[in-house]
This record gives structure tokens, C-alpha cells and sequence, in this order.
């Protein structure tokens, strides 16, 4: 058994707000980086600015992959939910990965995982055109996912049973403890947004540390899918 970990949300604070000079995600990070836990960092471009953007290259360590988290994170609505690519060309929706992985070049961005876990295919596509190698799905909310290559771009759906929510870790835990075996990776997905208010919380060094024994391995260890 082994878990990727996923991070959503970085360059925003608690309050969805700039988070100027990374004031409140240094703490997230440094949770991480004290443990020595690989992760991916799913970055919002648009609201990264240039002195944030070189604190990360500064500061993430060797297993922090860098992934696009959209352009913006807009939250316009299309066909009644919240998306930011929904209806969008795929011109649009490749100016949008294009702007992202050029401003965020210096980190070398390596996948994507789309803003409130909408996407289609045209999107992955995209990605793929942009080179980015690794596409997380969104825990089956809407459509099934399992493992796969699609346009040469792998897909890694993420795990609803372990999708933090910023509360009731004591619950995550004991999911954490007994999850069955299996081949292909579990997806444990945080927020710093939802997370900066708990991270003193004792529980959550011990959910780290439950995480860190079931075997955490970077996203980019991932070469190809295996059936």
C-alpha cells in the first residue's frame, strides 16, 4: 500500500484571500517538511505573485511536485455548479494552463488538478498539450474514475474516504488505519485553506503520522498505469 498526498488551495490564506509572503501556508509547509513527506502542491497561478513564487522555489524540497490548480479558481457557475473550465473553448482552456505553467515555470510544473474537481476530457487534453503528466480526478463525485491514460496524460483519481475536510480527524484516522490493500495508490487530498485554523491540533500530527506509515510516495514515481 502507498499514498500520494495531494494539497489544494496554495497562495490563498484561511480566509480565500492573497496569501502575501506564504505567512500561513509556511506553517502548513513546514508540517510537511519536518516529517519529511513528499506531496503535491497544487498552486493557484493567478494569485501567486513573483516574491511568492521564488519562496516555494526557495523552499520546496526535493518530493514536492508542483500542480496547477486551475488558472484563477474562479467560481462561475456553469450548468448550475461551480467551474471554472465548464464551457469554455479549448482554446480558452488551453490559455489558461498555458498562462499557469509559464508563471509558475521556475517550479516546474508537472500535473493539474482542476479547481471544485470539474473537468472533462477536453481539459485533460489540455494538460496534456501543456506537458503536464499527471491529472487528478475528483474522488467520483460525478463521473467514475479509476486509474488510467488518457491523451497521454495519467489519470489519478483521489480517494473521497480520505479527502480532508479541515475537522474531524479522529474519524480520518481510524479510515486511515484500516484501509484494505491495494495496488494502486490511495489519494489523501488536504486544503490549507480548510486546514491553516487545526494545525496545532495534536490530531493532526498523529493523521500525518498515520499517513507517513502507510508508505507515501511522490506523485512523479507514478511512470505509467499498471493494470
Amino acid at each position: 500500500m502507498s499514498i500520494i498526498v495531494l494539497v489544494h488551495d496554495i497562495g490563498w490564506n484561511g480566509l480565500k484571500n492573497v496569501d502575501r509572503n506564504m505567512v500561513e501556508y509556511k506553517l502548513f509547509h513546514k508540517k510537511f517538511a519536518d516529517k519529511k513527506i513528499p506531496y503535491s502542491a497544487a498552486v493557484i497561478p493567478a494569485v501567486i505573485d513573483y516574491d511568492m513564487r521564488e519562496w516555494m522555489k526557495d523552499n520546496f524540497y526535493n518530493g514536492v511536485t508542483t500542480i496547477l490548480h486551475g488558472w484563477n479558481h474562479e467560481d462561475r457557475i456553469f450548468d448550475g455548479k461551480s467551474d471554472e473550465f465548464g464551457g469554455r473553448s479549448v482554446q480558452e482552456k488551453r490559455k489558461r494552463i498555458e498562462l499557469g505553467f509559464k508563471w509558475l515555470a521556475r517550479l516546474k510544473p508537472k500535473g493539474f488538478c482542476a479547481p471544485f474537481n470539474r473537468y472533462d476530457d477536453e481539459l485533460v487534453s489540455a494538460c496534456h498539450k501543456a506537458s503536464l503528466r499527471y491529472f487528478f480526478g475528483g474522488y467520483g463525485r460525478e463521473k467514475t474514475e479509476v486509474y488510467e491514460e488518457k491523451f497521454g496524460t495519467i489519470l489519478i483519481p483521489v480517494d473521497e474516504c480520505i479527502y480532508f475536510r479541515g475537522q474531524s480527524y479522529r474519524k480520518y484516522i481510524e479510515v486511515l488505519k484500516n484501509l484494505p490493500d491495494r495496488e494502486q495508490p490511495y489519494v489523501a487530498t488536504f486544503h490549507c485553506t480548510w486546514e491553516f485554523p487545526n494545525l496545532e491540533f495534536p490530531e493532526f500530527d498523529e493523521m500525518l503520522d498515520v499517513i507517513k506509515s502507510k508508505g507515501i510516495i511522490s506523485v512523479e514515481t507514478i511512470k505509467k498505469v499498471v493494470r
